[in-house]
């Protein structure tokens, strides 16, 4: 309060009923009283020589070292405007100098009461965290319409979160795999997106809350994981799992790219036409982190369009034939496109950002779809769309299968669309 006479007859009032009360005669000087001593309420003169206490208020709380700080406004003058801005702003009292002293110690006692219980709430908050991070590791809830609402303190670190606000009310898809939640009871080894891009594999098993439908998901970090908190059973079997990952890593990274190719050659059962397409992938991804141009998987499944839906190309030699024609002459870079399957195709995509890829995809499928034989056989298409340079050191196999499981879902979403696989979103060929 910019009044002398104001301020030390509150202090005064509210220091007769127990309170610590620091007084500050502006706003700046409310500012540096509130960043470097512990309040827990602050009591706000409207009408201030330099400003508002509503703009005050907004700035205490957009402050990350005063946000937690209650606010309550005190004026002189009775005025729905000056209670509508007080409130808009985020206090949670709008009180009056008229009033009886009693009646504002009540008001001053019930804010107080408020910030007991949070401070209550807090504390149950973090013995929860602790005891979830101790017995069940890093910890996930899902609600039942699949958004996160709650990350213990194990997730947040095998997750890279200085705070859980970046992820807490999200769809589960900007995190999880492209199929979502996995099923209840089993074990699932996957992959999972940190919000900055980069991939954790993690295995998880998800656990259902019956009575509101919340999904728990327990899981470990299976390479760099923080045992912190956790039980020795569990430590042990962690350690073995990461010492056993630690041993394939540093084995793929000894092999060759041709090595690498040879065996997902033989894995998923491609022939040997698709070596030299595995190899360049397996190059691309050894040096993803130092490329100068960004590269991208596409994966594309090859349909007839028929009266019921999406039939097989497989036993129609003539429409399997001039389709692979159609689709081998597309992108003609060396090593950059091959027949994995009967109806599957894949393409090494250079390009300069991430816009171009979503262009590039559209007019490969537009054109694989312009391969129409006959007024009743048009075909149809389905594709993935995954980022080579954020997968440094993977191995081909992994980024396949990924790719694999997203371009598998699109039949069920449509015809004709690409899953763009690091956003979570799905792309229309054919935009209305």
């Amino acid at each position: 309060d910019d009044s002398a006479t104001i301020r030390h007859s509150l202090k005064e009032l509210f220091s007769m009923q127990g309170y610590r009360v620091s007084v500050a005669a502006t706003a700046a000087e409310a500012m540096e009283t509130a960043r470097n001593k512990v309040i827990d309420i602050a009591i706000l003169d409207y009408y201030l020589a330099e400003t508002t206490g509503d703009v005050l208020c907004r700035d205490l709380i957009a402050d990350t070292g005063t946000q937690d700080i209650i606010c309550a406004v005190l004026t002189g003058t009775y005025s729905d405007h000056i209670i509508k801005r007080s409130l808009r702003a985020g206090a949670v009292e709008c009180m009056f100098k008229n009033e009886s002293s009693e009646l504002l110690l009540n008001r001053i006692d019930a804010i107080s009461r408020f910030v007991r219980q949070r401070r209550t709430l807090e504390n149950d908050r973090e013995l929860l965290d602790d005891v979830v991070d101790s017995v069940a590791g890093p910890t996930i809830v899902l609600s039942k319409d699949d958004r996160i609402v709650y990350l213990s303190q194990l997730a947040m670190h095998e997750l890279e979160l200085d705070s859980a606000a970046k992820l807490l009310g999200q769809a589960a898809a900007l995190l999880l795999e492209p199929e979502g939640v996995g099923v209840a009871g089993q074990a699932h080894d996957v992959h999972w997106r940190r919000p900055g891009g980069r991939e954790i594999r993690v295995s998880y098993v998800r656990r259902d809350v019956a009575e509101s439908g919340h999904k728990v998901l327990c899981f470990k970090a299976i390479a760099g994981l923080s045992t912190t908190g956790m039980s020795t059973t569990g430590v042990s079997t962690i350690a073995a799992a990461v010492a056993g990952v630690a041993t394939a890593t540093k084995s793929s990274q000894t092999q060759t790219p041709a090595q690498v190719a040879s065996d997902a050659l033989a894995r998923f059962e491609f022939p040997e036409t698709a070596l030299p397409f595995l190899q360049q992938m397996q190059t691309y991804l050894n040096d993803a982190d130092i490329l100068a141009e960004r590269v991208s998987l596409l994966v594309i499944d090859v349909f007839k369009k028929t009266g019921g839906g999406l039939a097989s190309i497989e036993d129609d030699e003539t429409f399997a034939a001039i389709t692979h024609q159609r689709i081998m002459s597309i992108y003609r870079r060396k090593n950059h496109v091959v027949r994995l399957s009967s109806n599957r195709y894949a393409f090494l995509l250079r390009h300069s950002n991430v816009p171009q890829a979503y262009l590039l995809t559209r007019k490969i499928m537009q054109i694989c779809n312009d391969s129409n034989i006959g007024a009743s056989k048009q075909v149809a298409s389905a594709a993935s769309l995954l980022g080579i340079n954020e997968r440094a050191n993977q191995g081909v196999t992994e980024v396949l299968s990924y790719a694999f499981r997203g371009v598998e879902l699109v039949p069920s979403k449509g015809a004709d669309q690409a899953y763009l696989m690091d956003l979570h979103q799905m792309l229309s060929v054919y935009p209305s």
